[in-house]
Formats: structure tokens, sequence, C-alpha cells
């Protein structure tokens, strides 16, 4: 994020003391700095669509980037009065454990910064299929880097569409099957020479999307 939205102190290490028994419980976290960011060049140094790190288009109002030190994707937090959900990690080096996503820089500015309380709200884990284990996930795009062949369609022979299209391999995940990653349904469309057993190749529009994803462990879900 830019200098101006990094400042603060987290440590990664908050201690969680239950405050409700029910099946959602809320897990008190503290009082936190929370910043603010939007996808602008500003903020993430380009102002092309920005996909979060967890694959996702990011949304204002559910959205918010976070120290994975102390969070994992798919967290849901009440920050404050407002419930969102972990989608996004701070950039290396920043001191704020959270970032709030704002779809301009008006509002992100305007937001500012705050200290606001923060609860992790547990609640029982609901999947739309049959667990597959923890599988290696991993980015690419169309590029030449990637693929060898800029653009052009997939082993399905279809375009290859964010959000949607993954490479695996067909001994493991035949082509057409439907996996649930992060809490998203994607399609087997595609192969790869390196994506061999349990490795899982998510499609992104561009290579910078691609890297910044990088390799995540990640429990991935067949449905039917």
């Amino acid at each position: 994020m830019a200098d101006d939205l990094q400042r603060g102190n987290w440590n990664g290490n908050a201690l969680f003391a239950v405050i409700d028994e029910n099946e959602a419980r809320e897990a008190y976290i503290g009082e936190l700095d929370v910043a603010a960011y939007c996808g602008c060049q500003y903020c993430i140094g380009r102002s092309d669509t920005y996909v979060t790190w967890s694959g996702r288009l990011p949304t204002q109002g559910t959205t918010v980037a976070a120290d994975l030190n102390g969070f994992e994707i798919g967290d849901v937090l009440r920050i404050g009065s407002d419930i969102y959900r972990v989608e996004d990690k701070v950039s290396p080096g920043a001191r704020e454990a959270l970032c709030l996503y704002f779809s301009n820089h008006a509002d992100a500015i305007a937001f500012g910064r705050q200290i606001l309380p923060v609860f992790k709200i547990k609640s029982r884990e609901e999947h739309l299929g049959e667990p597959l284990g923890i599988f290696e996930v991993t980015g690419y795009c169309g590029c030449e880097k990637c693929c060898g062949l800029k653009g052009g369609l997939t082993k399905a022979e279809k375009i290859p569409k964010a959000g949607h299209t993954i490479a695996a391999d067909p001994e493991v995940l035949p082509m057409e099957s439907k996996v649930e990653i992060n809490d998203i349904v994607y399609v087997v469309e595609d192969t790869g020479k390196l994506v061999k057993g349990n490795v899982i190749d998510i499609y992104f529009n561009t290579h910078e999307e691609a890297v910044r994803f990088g390799r995540q462990k990640i429990n991935v879900y067949l449905v039917p």
C-alpha cells in the first residue's frame, strides 16, 4: 500500500478470547489500527483490473486485506460494526494488520486510519462438495512465459476465464471437473507440463496477478 496507508503497529500475535459459545461465535482480537486501500496506481502500483490474493475481484464493504501471519484467507471478521472477509494480504513490511478495500481512492483517503475493535467470527465450515485434501495451488496466465504461446485456447478448446478456469492433472481431476477453492467454484479446462498430481493452476488475466497469487497450500473440494 502507499506510504501514507502504512502506519501503525502489528506483530501478528493477537490473543483470542471467545465471547459467545453459539455455533457462530465471536473471538475478540483487540483494538487494531485499520487502514484503507483501493485498486489504483497509488495504492497498489497499477491501475488495471485488480484481483485479490484469494483470486476474487475485490468488493467494497466485503474485502479486507490482512497480515497473513495472524489471519487466514477466508477468515470472517467483524471490524467495528461491519462484517468483512479476508480476501487479500497487506503489502510486505506493512505495519497495519488490516486494510479495508474501497472502490475509489477518495473513499479510501476519507476512511483514513482508525482504531477499531476487531472480532473473528467462528462458524461451522460449509463447503459445496467432497473434500479432496490439500493441493498445491499456483497461478498462470495466457502469456508466453506461462504457456509458451501467447493467448490461445485451453486444452478443452475454450477461452480461459479468470475466476473460472483451472489447469489440473487429468489423472487426478478429469476435464470439466468442478472444484471449490477458497469459496470459488472453478472448472478444469486446461492441463500443464508441471501440473502433476495434487497440483492446480488457477488462470488469471495478467501475469502480475498470477505471480502475486504465488504458490499456496489450499484445501480443495470436488463439486457435484
